[in-house]
This record gives C-alpha cells, sequence and structure tokens, in this order.
C-alpha cells in the first residue's frame, strides 16, 4: 500500500487478496474485439454462458471457427448446443 514503510503490517478492506480485480472477456474476430465486458467477480460458468449467448454468439457469421482455452468456465456441452439452436 502507499505510503507504508517497508515492514510493516498493512490492513486491507478487502479480505483474502491485496487487490481488486478487474477483468475483461471479449471475443476476436480478425483483429477486432467484439462483445467486450468488463466484471470484478470471478468468472463461474453460468456467467460466461449468459454472455457467450447474449453477446458474442448473435455477432459471429456461419462461417465463423470458436477456439477456447480450457478453463474450468468453458461448459463446452452447454456451448454446442446453443450453437445448434442458433438460428442464423
Amino acid at each position: 500500500m502507499a505510503g507504508q514503510k517497508k515492514g510493516e503490517i498493512v490492513k486491507s478492506c478487502i479480505k483474502g487478496k491485496k487487490y481488486q480485480r478487474t477483468s475483461l472477456i471479449a471475443a476476436k474476430i480478425g483483429q477486432k474485439l467484439i462483445a467486450p465486458m468488463i466484471y470484478k467477480e470471478a468468472m463461474v460458468s453460468y456467467f460466461f454462458g449468459e454472455w457467450f449467448k447474449l453477446f458474442s454468439l448473435p455477432k459471429l457469421t456461419k462461417k465463423s471457427i470458436i477456439i477456447m482455452d480450457n478453463a474450468i468456465f468453458h461448459i463446452i456441452n452447454f456451448l454446442k448446443e446453443m450453437q445448434r439452436n442458433m438460428v442464423m
């Protein structure tokens, strides 16, 4: 924390963390980010699924390829089902 001398105990209002995290989720088409959203809590499957369904999927074309890492909140079966039900 700013203004504290080295070695002093610092008490914070945010329990268990040294800082509050701000994160960004977005999709990318070419060099352009689409559906960017800033959030402050941890990413969970429900939040990711709703973002994907409401903001990302509608902006994709029929010939889009979706690439994701293996993050635990990527609920692949749910995402594949949404994709099959999507009317483009």
